[in-house]
């Protein structure tokens, strides 16, 4: 048995199947960006940020309808 250690997104106990990402294998690169592209990479950060709310909206909404479960909502309300 493997045991995840992590931060609660909301109070209480719940034992049930977990599904892990595993992240370990992104390369990211820190790099520097000139005063003539920041602008067009803000402009992708906004986009991605608003892109990554709409799919979390969508998926709050599809998962509310589905389960009976109300917290669903709420937990995906966190990261919004």
């Amino acid at each position: 048995m493997v045991t995840k250690r992590g931060i609660a997104v909301m109070p209480g106990i719940v034992v049930r199947r977990a599904f892990v990402l595993d992240v370990g294998g992104y390369d990211i690169q820190r790099r520097m960006v000139s005063d003539e592209e920041a602008p067009r990479e803000i402009e992708r950060l906004n986009k991605a940020i608003a892109e990554a709310r709409r799919e979390l909206e969508e998926l709050q909404n599809r998962l509310s309808k589905r389960l009976a479960e109300a917290q669903i909502g709420a937990i995906l309300s966190t990261h919004l």
